[in-house]
């Protein structure tokens, strides 16, 4: 059970981190920019239904420091990634298996 909340922590952590991203003006993905309230809204519920996630298994302490470290890595991912790849939506896709097979190989010692 530790597995299923740890890979849906990160994946709601990477489609809210996305949402942010998506409403960026330098974004790289869509033709036009997300809105912003609309994406920092995504990201604000994602962040909170994954801090709630991880606060099932962690401590509140860890569980918050463990959001942040995800928050920051997706962040610099999407940053180093996406430019070699613009206006490719697969580059979405891509990373949300990525971060899924993390978790599937990666297990309880993921998160």
């Amino acid at each position: 059970m530790s597995f299923l909340i740890n890979a849906a922590a990160l994946c709601l952590c990477w489609f809210s981190c996305v949402a942010v991203y998506l409403a960026s003006d330098r974004q790289l993905i869509l033709s036009r920019q997300v809105t912003k309230k609309f994406g920092w809204s995504l990201f604000s519920i994602g962040g909170l239904s994954s801090f709630i996630l991880l606060l099932n298994l962690h401590h509140w302490l860890s569980a918050l420091l463990i959001l942040i470290v995800l928050i920051m890595l997706v962040w610099i991912v999407l940053a180093l990634v996406v430019p070699y790849f613009p206006h490719q939506p697969k580059t979405l896709i891509y990373g949300t298996s990525m971060i899924t097979v993390t978790a599937l190989i990666g297990g309880c010692y993921v998160v």
